[in-house]
């Protein structure tokens, strides 16, 4: 007899596909805080960001 593997965590419970998602919309925040940091197009936005580390 298998007893069922349990991890505790939301992920068990989504679609593959909702995760995969989800992980994609991670990415795109990730790259747009970077490149914002890098080409920050305007000086408040650039102390702004600084000031979230």
């Amino acid at each position: 007899m298998k007893a069922p593997v349990q991890t505790n965590s939301i992920s068990d419970y989504l679609h593959e596909k909702v995760i995969e998602k989800a992980m994609e919309l991670v990415k795109y925040n990730l790259n747009l805080y970077c490149e914002l940091e890098e080409k920050c197009p305007f000086f408040a936005w650039k102390t702004d960001l600084q000031n979230l580390k």
